[in-house]
């Protein structure tokens, strides 16, 4: 029987690969938008912030993943303790 550590290690696992999914949805889609949908200022504006919002959240998740990695390859919990 798997333990509790394993559980939420996949179930966060499973969220960062769904954010980054909807991240890179949220590009494709805003650039998508802004290729087929230039000949409208209204239109264009919208498509750049999704476009923006997707860049934000790719950048985001990559930040995510650097301080998860740093943190997991650190001894912080040795350090915190004799504090």
């Amino acid at each position: 029987m798997p333990g509790v550590s394993s559980i939420i290690g996949g179930i966060v696992n499973f969220l960062r690969v769904f954010v980054y999914g909807v991240a890179i949805a949220v590009l494709s889609w805003g650039a998508f938008e802004m290729i087929f949908g230039s000949h409208q200022d209204d239109a264009r504006k919208k498509a750049q912030t999704k476009f923006l919002y997707g860049i934000l959240g790719v950048i985001f998740m990559g930040f995510v993943d650097i301080w998860a990695t740093t943190l997991s390859s650190s001894n912080i919990g040795q350090t915190i303790q004799t504090i």
